[in-house]
């Protein structure tokens, strides 16, 4: 609904020869779509049930499970537009340049709404740029499992696997590595600031970005974990 109000008026302020109006209301735009489009995406892939894993990449020595390069891109465009009309949005109000039909409070309080909005997208672009948030991947080789979520990667081998369940992690469906006791698990904490994970955190990972399905994902890596005489196929691109 807001993408399509703020693209009607988006096309509507070039036509009237406005562009700091258009410089709002289209990056809004387009943001929310994407947006829109990230929610139907997530929905449909949890619903996929018994499809095989999408492996979208085969390195040397092991198969890599990725999120998708479409579902990456829009993350970081999702991110640019919404600093671009924030950003707008925030300075247009300040310097008395946009005006739109709102309350008091409301004139009070949205400016510094979007103003958030922008540094949290600006900071979040910068720890992208500096590898301090990464996409989420999964990498297993016949002899270990790499899980790498936006915050820190964790490696361990096969042999110190004692479950792999399902879980939770916040609103999203995730996978969760129960190493058995004294178990070595490899841990890069490449996150830098709050909320930063502890090493000794367990293995966690979100899997509903991934495009296999989170069953298919949790089937795939169960069977690996269970049939350690089929894992060398793994390190070979079969």
């Amino acid at each position: 609904m807001f993408s399509l109000f703020w693209g009607y008026h988006g096309v509507a302020a070039i036509a009237d020869s406005r562009p700091l109006y258009a410089m709002f209301y289209l990056p809004a735009a387009l943001a929310c779509s994407l947006e829109a489009t990230r929610v139907v995406t997530i929905a449909i892939r949890r619903t996929r049930s018994g499809a095989p894993p999408k492996v979208t990449a085969h390195r040397p020595g092991g198969t890599a499970i990725r999120m998708s390069p479409e579902f990456r891109v829009g993350y970081i465009v999702f991110l640019a537009l919404t600093l671009v009309s924030a950003t707008v949005f925030a300075v247009g109000f300040w310097t008395d340049q946009l005006t739109f039909p709102m309350s008091d409070g409301q004139l009070i309080v949205f400016p510094y709404v979007a103003a958030g909005l922008a540094v949290f997208a600006a900071a979040a672009l910068v720890y992208f740029a500096c590898g301090w948030l990464r996409f989420s991947e999964i990498f297993c080789t016949p002899d270990k499992l790499v899980m790498k979520s936006f915050k820190v990667r964790d490696e361990i081998a096969w042999s110190d696997i004692e479950a792999i369940e399902p879980t939770a992690s916040g609103n999203s469906m995730a996978i969760l590595v129960e190493p058995v006791d004294g178990a070595k698990v490899t841990v890069e904490v490449f996150y830098r600031g709050p909320f930063a994970p502890s090493p000794e955190d367990p293995i966690v990972c979100v899997v509903d970005l991934f495009p296999t399905g989170p069953e298919a994902l949790l089937d795939f890596l169960r069977y690996y974990l269970d049939h350690p005489e089929a894992r060398e196929e793994l390190g070979d691109g079969r």
